[in-house]
């Protein structure tokens, strides 16, 4: 949490940020009800949850940090049952190291600090897992008789409202559904989960069906038409997620320059990547060995066959990938690796006392070693950001420098009144991550929000 929520004003804040913020603000302020989400990469609109969402953080702060503090926080919460999962499933040693692995990767830190909804996609990823574990899990728990599959059913439905990413896990729930005797008992609080979740896509639905023949047109547009199937890139942005996976695809020229600054990371990365790999030949191989164990089969259909269907159907789909949908797929790369180092430290547990010593030394050190390579990148990083305010054109510009930009050249009658200094601020640095000139025309979007300003600034005169 703490690596999440430093300097989050440094945040990227461009037109999507400024976009999905000002949807927000609109919305809970009443000067407008969002049908729609922003417009996704293949021309589509998206599903408007996200910004109902982000309409929770709006109603209590206008600040836009207050937004992706709500994602941080979240995102960080997630650790509980993603060890309570992990060690029900496998055993404390993975459940600690999946979560240290998780709390401390650059990926999952950097894509919880910006207001994207795919930023938010660890939520259902970590939630269907834990909520996996607990519909199928041997006993009767009175708790999975209506809780527990009625929330499988509701985060099934959201999840894709939140990000198309989500499709893909609803797929590979369909056979955890037909495998398990006792998630086909539980069906009706399932189905009355997904109806529920449902409910929140109507206005898209409605703003669709309105004009069938152009939203015909824009699905049929959005459609992947690339053909040449992507595996190895698919592999390693999965796999990358313990370390900076998406960081060389964004930061492109000054990535490698950026590594040099971070010594040792490299190894890192290729030591996380090949406990990723083993960790999935290990899995797959104690479940084709123990298949005929009802816990194995359960192991393995939620630890090794829901991520390969999930990752598979992205693969599939033909869809262009980018680093940012494999948060979708949280915690399995975290989970891979953790099995090749928790199966270490068992091993390790059951030599003789003098080697047993030795090599718990060595383990504990290499962890540590581990820990603090991450933490020095991320600290790093956010040093490069709150020095320079960006580190090229591609990734943007912080939220911060962007205010500092505003604010020293605010109007003499601004200067009177903090109040009054701040939404002028504001205001101007929404427009400018908006990609408005003062005299350009304004969007709807935009103009209701100066009117919200308008509203503020004449109360604060009232105050005053």
């Amino acid at each position: 949490l703490a690596l999440r929520c430093f300097h989050l004003e440094l945040m990227e804040f461009k037109s999507d940020e400024a976009a999905a913020w000002i949807m927000a603000q609109t919305f809970v302020a009443g000067k407008d009800f969002p049908c729609v989400g922003l417009v996704s990469s293949r021309g589509i609109e998206n599903f408007p949850l996200f910004i109902y969402l982000l309409g929770i953080p709006s109603l209590f702060s206008f600040w836009p940090v207050a937004s992706v503090a709500f994602i941080a926080v979240l995102d960080s919460l997630m650790l509980f049952p993603l060890y309570t999962a992990t060690r029900r499933l496998w055993n404390n040693p993975t459940a600690n190291i999946t979560c240290l692995l998780y709390a401390l990767s650059p990926a999952a830190i950097f894509f919880s600090r910006k207001i994207w909804a795919q930023d938010l996609m660890p939520v259902f990823g970590i939630g269907l897992f834990y909520l996996m574990e607990r519909l199928t899990a041997p006993g009767d728990n009175p708790a999975t008789k209506r809780g527990i599959p009625f929330l499988f059913g509701l985060l099934c439905a959201t999840a894709p409202q939140v990000h198309l990413s989500g499709l893909f896990l609803i797929i590979a729930s369909v056979p955890i559904l037909a495998f398990f005797q006792r998630t086909r008992n539980n069906l009706l609080w399932i189905i009355i989960g997904l109806t529920a979740g449902l409910i929140f896509s109507l206005p898209w639905w409605g703003c669709q069906l309105h004009n069938p023949a152009a939203f015909l047109a824009k699905l049929h547009h959005a459609v992947p038409r690339q053909t040449a199937l992507q595996p190895l890139k698919t592999a390693l942005f999965f796999l990358q997620q313990t370390t900076d996976a998406g960081f060389s695809w964004s930061l492109e020229k000054v990535y490698f320059p950026f590594l040099c600054m971070n010594p040792g990371y490299i190894p890192l990365i290729y030591t996380l990547l090949a406990t990723g790999a083993i960790g999935i030949i290990f899995c797959l191989g104690q479940g084709i060995y123990t298949w005929k164990d009802r816990n194995a089969r359960r192991k393995l259909t939620i630890t090794l066959c829901f991520p390969i269907i999930a990752v598979g159907g992205l693969l599939f789909s033909h869809t262009p990938i980018y680093p940012h949908y494999f948060s979708a797929f949280y915690p399995y790369p975290f989970l891979f690796a953790a099995l090749t180092l928790g199966t270490l430290f068992q091993g390790i547990q059951r030599l003789p006392i003098p080697w047993r010593r030795a090599f718990y030394f060595c383990f504990m050190f290499a962890l540590c070693a581990m820990a603090f390579l991450q933490i020095a990148y991320v600290l790093r990083f956010i040093e490069i950001l709150n020095k320079y305010g960006g580190i090229d054109a591609d990734y943007g510009t912080t939220y911060a420098r962007q205010m500092q930009r505003v604010e020293n050249g605010l109007p003499a009658e601004c200067r009177k009144s903090p109040r009054q200094a701040y939404l002028y601020t504001i205001q101007s640095v929404v427009r400018r991550a908006y990609g408005l000139s003062e005299a350009e025309q304004a969007p709807q979007q935009v103009a209701l929000f100066e009117e919200i300003i308008s509203d503020k600034a004449g109360t604060a005169s009232k105050v005053k």
